[in-house]
């Protein structure tokens, strides 16, 4: 239910971000409609089949293991953890990124 509710959120959102004349308004419609489902996709805890997958794979990176994936994952994986980083960052990063080529197609 609540997935639900997020995504009539954010369909309302884009919509408004359509429809209203304001650039400025369309502007931060546009924003919100992309960090928010961004936001609950990087915060979300053993949602998915693959998450403690992901977990694992960046645990091992975190802790300096060579591993073998796909090496863009990979190298944004390194990326995060030279930082400092957490999972849900990368996780941020990953769907920050599907979101904006989704959004360009």
């Amino acid at each position: 239910m609540f997935y639900l509710i997020l995504a009539i959120i954010v369909a309302v959102i884009t919509e408004i971000s359509f429809k209203v004349k304001s650039k400025f308004i369309r502007i931060i419609c546009g924003i919100l409609a992309i960090l928010i489902p961004t936001f609950f996709f990087s915060v979300r805890y053993g949602i998915g089949t693959d998450y403690f997958n992901y977990l694992a794979l960046y645990s091992d990176v975190y802790n300096g293991i060579d591993i073998k994936i796909e090496w863009a994952y990979k190298y944004l994986s390194k990326f995060v953890a030279s930082f400092g980083g957490s999972i849900e960052v990368l996780f941020f990063i990953v769907s920050l990124i599907m979101i904006l080529f989704q959004s360009h197609m």
